[in-house]
């Protein structure tokens, strides 16, 4: 009996909150967002034939990630929004704007009439649909995890800030399930007609859950003692003060927006497209992947609370550096398990990158400015790595004609990340600023 009450007690430590809303309304929120966010690359081989109707597959496809991408392009401009909002307005207000900006679009992107329909104007209405998905989920998990790493005990941030990837990856997780169970019980004519339809139009609606848990949040005691000296122009500030950082940030970051996004956007569309995977066999492979990484995140996170930040994150990089064209040349044997094996070797090299990126970036600035920071240089890193990634593989891959190509961009990254981490004081056993 003692020993099951130290574990609970420990793990009121871990959260230190005063009530578990907080960690509800938190990770609830990042997960639905992220839900309403992957769902356009989960379907996007239904999109491209919907909305860029063109003889050569591929062209329509690359059309489809380009859309993809913008949505990306646009997350500078909502890094400053919401780095603004959240230094200045609260962390709690930045959480109730970001699901709001989410849930809007997603609820009209599956209402939107398609090409055949109402001609350009529906590629124009997905594109700017996408932008405003792109400008919420900008300040989404860096908002996040601000708040729920400043309301963490001292010793356990790494695990928090993992927590909130984790529940990334568990939307993303949602929407690969519900997309392959759909693909698995309708008939192709029924998932084209609305089929896809359903899950945007879900997603959009229970936005207003998340809306609720998050009205009345209280802010970190942290913020709320530095919050009278939140700077008025968080970029102006961030870029003059802090540009050595800025720099760290992007260049750390990269490997996980390069590989983030080609686990979840471009291996399906791959496997489908170019290896000729029935969409339902390429989706449970994405599924069981899923749930793998899901259940590293936390184990990463405990262990950089314990080893230190940097170990862990060579971890990975070491091995995006040495696995990747393995993982690539079994993604490319066009059999199940081979390609089942080579996800799940990503997953095991990208969590521990993946898990720590949200707290290292939250403990490299000061509270007054940590959201500004931390979402402008996540945010930039991201519209220059991130959704491109999907795209630039395709076209490495069209160019090269090796399916393995999109492994040495993994590789560039890793060795650029490696590079940058020379450079970062280590900051697990450091109080927050």
């Amino acid at each position: 009996m003692p020993k099951i009450v130290h574990h609970v007690n420990k793990w009121n430590d871990i959260v230190a909150f005063n009530n578990k809303k907080m960690l509800i309304a938190g990770l609830f929120g990042n997960a639905l967002e992220w839900y309403d966010f992957i769902l356009y690359a989960n379907f996007a081989a239904i999109i491209a034939h919907l909305y860029f109707p063109n003889e050569k597959p591929v062209t329509a496809l690359l059309l489809t990630f380009a859309v993809f991408a913008i949505g990306f392009l646009v997350r500078p401009l909502g890094a400053v929004l919401f780095g603004y909002i959240g230094d200045h307005l609260g962390r709690h207000v930045a959480l109730i704007t970001s699901i709001c900006l989410m849930s809007l679009p997603t609820l009209l992107i599956g209402l939107i009439p398609t090409y055949a329909s109402i001609g350009l104007w529906a590629p124009v209405l997905l594109l700017l649909l996408r932008i405003c998905q792109g400008l919420a989920v900008s300040g989404e998990l860096n908002a996040a995890t601000t708040f729920l790493v400043e309301h963490a005990a001292s010793n356990k941030r790494g695990l928090a800030g993992s927590l909130v990837m984790g529940s990334a990856f568990f939307g993303m997780l949602i929407g690969a399930a519900l997309s392959t169970g759909l693909t698995e019980w309708l008939t192709p004519v029924a998932l084209i007609d609305w089929g896809w339809r359903a899950m945007f139009i879900l997603g959009g609606l229970t936005g207003l859950i998340g809306l609720v848990l998050r009205l009345k949040l209280p802010e970190p005691a942290c913020f709320e003692k530095q919050q009278v000296i939140a700077k008025k122009m968080p970029l102006w500030y961030v870029f003059k003060h802090y540009p050595k950082k800025l720099i760290l940030v992007i260049a750390l970051t990269s490997i996980m927006a390069v590989g983030n996004y080609i686990f979840v956007a471009y291996i399906v569309t791959f496997l489908v497209k170019v290896q000729g995977f029935r969409l339902a066999q390429a989706n449970v492979i994405n599924l069981v992947s899923l749930v793998f990484i899901i259940l590293l995140f936390p184990v990463m996170g405990w262990l950089s609370d314990h080893w230190g930040r940097k170990s862990i994150f060579k971890w990975g990089l070491y091995g995006f550096i040495i696995g990747s064209l393995p993982i690539f040349w079994l993604l490319s044997q066009q059999q199940f398990y081979c390609a089942l094996t080579g996800d799940l070797l990503l997953c095991l090299i990208l969590a521990p990158i993946a898990a720590l990126i949200p707290t290292m970036l939250a403990e490299l600035f000061p509270t007054y400015i940590r959201n500004s920071g931390s979402t402008i240089g996540y945010n930039l890193c991201l519209a220059l790595f991130g959704g491109t990634a999907p795209l630039v593989s395709l076209y490495l891959v069209h160019i090269s004609g090796s399916t393995l190509a999109p492994a040495w961009y993994l590789i560039v990254c890793a060795l650029l990340a490696l590079f940058a981490l020379r450079y970062l004081k280590e900051s697990y056993l450091q109080p927050l600023q």
